[in-house]
């Protein structure tokens, strides 16, 4: 299982997540005790679809590129907020 721990630390089981978001693969039993505590700040990731991957990486290291603005009848639309 994969678990994302908002902020840098370890836990009780020896796992260690060395910067804040890092991303542990842990045994699924780890994975489900630390889900269950509240305010841990763990959340599990899904892992990314083989056809997403690229030759840089995975996907999302895609996304966090700056997108190009968008243009729609002149308006620039890249700064709308939902």
């Amino acid at each position: 299982m994969l678990l994302r721990k908002e902020s840098a630390g370890s836990d009780s089981f020896g796992n260690v997540w060395a910067e804040d978001g890092a991303v542990v693969e842990v045994p699924e039993e780890q994975g489900r005790a630390l889900l269950r505590i509240m305010d841990a700040g763990f959340t599990e990731v899904c892992e990314i679809p083989v056809r997403a991957r690229t030759p840089k990486g995975p996907a999302q290291k895609l996304i966090s590129e700056s997108p190009k603005p968008i243009k729609a009848k002149g308006i620039d639309v890249s700064t709308f907020t939902e």
